[in-house]
């Protein structure tokens, strides 16, 4: 799919052929046209640099899918707990070994 971006700094659109997959933020969708503030772009080459914050406008048509992701602060907070775990464990482990290696 070819993307089209805007940039708001000198006003300059500038297309991007052959796109697999844009990620960012919806900022407006009209009946064929979605309007997205890019994190990254990427196409069969690799990743596209400097597009970050600029505004795609993505043929509706050509959209495969469109995935929503959420922050969960349930998951977040146990995968914390889980390296903290880890951690002490490792560090009692570490003081343990070194303790009766200096005996």
């Amino acid at each position: 799919m070819a993307v089209t971006t805007h940039e708001g700094q000198d006003n300059a659109y500038r297309t991007y052929p052959g796109v697999l997959e844009a990620s960012g933020t919806i900022q407006a969708a009209a009946g064929d046209t979605v309007a997205l503030r890019l994190g990254e772009l990427h196409t069969a080459g690799g990743s596209v640099s400097n597009v970050s914050d600029q505004i795609a406008l993505l043929p509706a048509a050509q959209i495969a899918r469109i995935e929503q992701r959420r922050f969960q602060a349930g998951t977040t907070i146990l995968a914390g707990v889980g390296a903290f775990a880890l951690a002490a464990t490792t560090y009692v482990f570490l003081l343990i070994i070194a303790i009766t290696n200096a005996f």
